[in-house]
């Protein structure tokens, strides 16, 4: 499974919209289309990176004043990988 986010080939497969590089520091861009279907971009920074079980993220869509920060995990359970997102945002300071 960490193959799957962590090789660029490999993620497009499942993920084509998506550019990620994988490393702390390194870049995440997604484009996809709104329900309007004007095109959106989702910009981030991978903030950890500690293979094969956890990335960070912390990301924002072009038009926020506030960012979110992702964190997926990765666990090994039998011949299956249980995948669990967590999302926090970060509201923009009054």
């Amino acid at each position: 499974m960490w193959d799957s986010l962590a090789l660029p080939d490999r993620l497009r497969e499942w993920w084509p919209q998506l550019t990620l590089e994988p490393e702390v520091g390194g870049g995440f861009l997604e484009i996809w289309a709104g329900a309007d279907g004007a095109e959106r971009r989702t910009r981030g920074t991978v903030t950890t990176w500690l293979e094969p079980e956890l990335i960070e993220l912390d990301w924002a869509n072009e038009d926020w004043d506030f960012s979110t920060e992702v964190a997926l995990s990765l666990a090994a359970e039998g011949t299956e990988t249980r995948v669990v997102s967590t999302t926090f945002l970060k509201l923009m300071k009054m």
